[in-house]
């Protein structure tokens, strides 16, 4: 991550059985386990509540 100042994790549950989905739910799930890149943000924004976003900013 030395190229970026910021990084943001924009997560929320994703519903597999959604038709403009299902192409992409393996993948991410591949990318999610491999690069892990919420433990590497800056910010991460939990949009599992879409009225009220959780955010949380990481502290060094």
């Amino acid at each position: 991550q030395p190229f970026w100042d910021l990084t943001i994790f924009l997560g929320g549950s994703p519903d597999p059985s959604a038709r403009e989905n299902r192409r992409y739910v393996e993948g991410q799930q591949i990318y999610l386990a491999e690069c892990d890149p919420k433990a590497v943000a800056d910010l991460i924004i939990d949009n599992n509540n879409l009225i009220a976003p959780y955010l949380s900013l990481r502290r060094d």
